[in-house]
């Protein structure tokens, strides 16, 4: 099985061709490996953006605690791949 990383973003050969089978039955595009590497990676990095705010936002009304939640740590920890 190939990883894939970029940073700390990584994502198996499983990963890519599921999300290749994915944009090709929503958009009717083929993409190369590598196109869907590098789109993959600009997806998870939005929704690193979008939980961090969503984290912040959710700590904000809980009165600021400085508790760490499981969402915070999948965040900062970047753990994006599941192991099969």
């Amino acid at each position: 099985m190939g990883l894939w990383h970029h940073e700390e973003v990584r994502l198996t050969d499983k990963h890519i061709t599921d999300f290749q089978n994915l944009y090709l039955e929503s958009f009717g595009i083929v993409l190369t490996k590598e196109e869907a590497l590098a789109k993959g990676i600009q997806l998870l990095s939005l929704f690193e953006v979008v939980l961090k705010q969503n984290a912040k936002t959710a700590k904000l009304q809980q009165g600021g605690n400085n508790s760490s939640s499981p969402l915070e740590g999948m965040i900062n920890n970047k753990n994006y791949s599941h192991e099969r």
